[in-house]
């Protein structure tokens, strides 16, 4: 777990969920996808980010849109989050993966996810998918709201689950709320 309060800086007040991968060759497409699931207090997801719902938690929360293919540089897929803009009753955050179509990471190259520091750039956590596990889902980490205050901690959970879709991927994340 860390703390998102940088030292002698204000605290983190935006981040983005980057996932990108590598086009898969002969023909074939690959559609992995990034979403955003978001809590309240007692663990009942509220509202979900991804690429079907491109907007959450009254626009605090954005999703790009959906890649099928990992056609192009970098994050293919970014889920853009405005900390101080979240409703107070969102106090959790989880970050997933999903590869849509069944495809393993393993069968994936170039598969990462990342969190990063939207002000600075800076990776805060990232986990690289082609040599992991052969899975089709991931609850990548989360972000909680400090008790009483507006900073934010993270925690990187990086746990392989099976899941297809966003829906998948919800009672596997609240397990780490």
């Amino acid at each position: 777990r860390v703390s998102l309060v940088k030292t002698g800086a204000p605290p983190l007040t935006r981040v983005r969920m980057g996932l990108g991968w590598d086009p898969a060759q002969y023909g074939k497409s690959i559609d992995l996808d990034a979403s955003c699931i978001l809590f309240d207090a007692r663990g009942k997801d509220v509202d979900k980010v991804w690429f079907m719902a491109k907007k959450g938690a009254r626009g605090a929360v954005r999703h790009s849109g959906d890649n099928l293919t990992g056609q192009g540089e970098g994050d293919d897929e970014i889920i853009f989050v405005d900390l101080a803009a979240l409703p107070p009753n969102v106090t959790a955050l989880v970050f997933t993966v999903n590869s849509f179509q069944g495809q393993s990471f393993t069968e994936i190259r170039n598969a990462f996810c990342r969190l990063v520091d939207d002000i600075t750039g800076q990776e805060l956590v990232r986990f690289d998918l082609s040599d992991s596990k052969p899975a089709t889902g991931l609850v990548m980490c989360k972000l909680q709201r400090e008790p009483n205050s507006p900073t934010w901690s993270m925690t990187a959970i990086g746990e392989f689950h099976d899941g297809r879709t966003v829906r998948a991927m919800v009672a596997p994340s609240r397990q780490y709320l």
